[in-house]
């Protein structure tokens, strides 16, 4: 099965509010990719809405 889905450039000061809206890290980008800290990851999938 492939899954689908968003991938968004989160600042350290939101990674909690995209994870209780179902967002997961999939990479963390380090303090050296300035304001940028983790990218996250969204299902397409339709159960939870970005």
């Amino acid at each position: 099965m492939t899954r689908t889905g968003l991938f968004r450039y989160v600042r350290h000061a939101k990674v909690d509010a995209y994870m209780r809206r179902g967002w997961m890290i999939a990479a963390d980008l380090g303090p050296t990719h300035g304001t940028w800290s983790v990218l996250m990851w969204h299902c397409s999938c339709g159960q939870v809405t970005p």
